[in-house]
């Protein structure tokens, strides 16, 4: 069987900003003028162990490890008490294993624990399939 450790170091930046004028609803309520961002700014790396599980499936088990920069900026009046979560800097682990088949077939599973040395914890979890037809 053969087997391989693939590292694969990222780095990425994630950004959404829109800019509003002031308009009117379709309730009739006069809305505004807003301008707003939100972003992420991530560095780190996720190692990947291939191995040939039989001849015609490879199995991937892998995790990795990130550091992030959220940040955020609105200059619309707070319309709630709940403070600005995703802020500031942080750590996320992930981890998940993926199948693939000689035909093509493709199964994963994995998950995510971010948020980690900030105000919050974020938990997700993903399951992907393909199979060719």
């Amino acid at each position: 069987m053969n087997q391989v450790l693939e590292f694969e170091p990222s780095a990425r930046f994630y950004a959404l900003w829109e800019n509003e004028k002031t308009y009117t609803d379709s309730l009739g309520t006069v809305q505004r003028e807003r301008n707003f961002m939100t972003g992420r700014a991530s560095i780190g790396t996720k190692a990947t162990y291939l191995s040939a599980w039989s001849k015609t499936v490879t199995i991937a088990p892998y995790m990795g490890i990130y550091a992030d920069y959220y940040f955020t900026k609105d200059d619309a009046e707070p319309t709630s008490f709940l403070p600005e979560f995703l802020h500031g800097f942080s750590t996320r682990f992930i981890s998940g294993i993926a199948l693939k088949k000689s035909d093509g077939t493709y199964l994963a599973l994995g998950g995510e624990l971010g948020g980690l040395g900030s105000d919050v914890t974020i938990w997700s979890v993903r399951g992907r399939a393909a199979i060719p037809f």
